[in-house]
C-alpha cells in the first residue's frame, strides 16, 4: 500500500515536471508551452529563437 502511493506521487511530480519546463536567458524565466525555444548565436549575439511545436499544437 505504501509503495503505491510512493509511486504515485512520483509519477504526479514528474508530470509536472515534464509539462511546465523553462529557459532562462538574461536574468529572466521564460515558461516554455508548446513550443521548441533555444539560445542561440545570431550576428554576434545571442537570441531566443523560439519555434512552433508542431507535435503539441498542430494546424488545424
Amino acid at each position: 500500500m505504501k509503495y503505491s502511493l510512493f509511486a504515485t506521487i512520483v509519477f504526479l511530480l514528474v508530470i509536472i515536471n515534464v509539462s511546465a519546463q523553462t529557459i532562462e536567458w538574461e536574468e529572466r524565466e521564460f515558461e516554455i508551452s508548446d513550443v521548441k525555444a533555444t539560445i542561440v548565436e545570431l550576428e554576434g549575439e545571442k537570441v531566443l529563437k523560439v519555434e512552433r511545436d508542431l507535435t503539441s499544437l498542430p494546424f488545424d
